[in-house]
């Protein structure tokens, strides 16, 4: 039997991914590593800020719930929401803004050449055409 609140499927799958990807990107923005900000560490202002804005991408750029980005990175969905609304919150800052922008185009490129390593289009050969007999 299934169980019913562990989604399976492509769905998980991509969202891992994505989930992987923002991780990826606010790593390399902050220079903490990916176990850092995945582990439930609070004490260090650093991680947590690395944690937020890869909460941050997955929710903007990736479109994943707040649901979905509180079970990815192990935490509740009023977390993700609090982590959202204090990266929104320091955008105010242009220099800030202009550092976020950077990280959505990164991760906007990298989701994109996983979708395209993903779907070959060059293989993709209908046998038929639309609407022939």
């Amino acid at each position: 039997m299934v169980d019913v609140n562990k989604p399976v499927g492509l769905a998980t799958l991509y969202r891992k991914r994505i989930a992987a990807e923002a991780i990826t990107v606010a790593c390399d923005a902050t220079a903490i590593s990916s176990e850092e900000v995945l582990s439930k560490d609070r004490a260090k202002s650093t991680i947590v800020f690395a944690r937020q804005l890869a909460m941050y991408l997955a929710h903007v750029v990736g479109q994943l719930s707040l649901g979905q980005v509180a079970l990815e990175f192990g935490r509740d969905r009023t977390t993700v929401a609090y982590s959202w609304n204090s990266i929104e919150d320091r955008r105010d800052s242009p220099i800030f803004d202009d550092q976020v922008d950077a990280m959505e185009a990164q991760l906007r490129e990298r989701l994109t050449a996983m979708l395209t390593r993903d779907v070959d289009l060059q293989s993709y050969a209908p046998s038929k055409k639309l609407g022939a007999a």
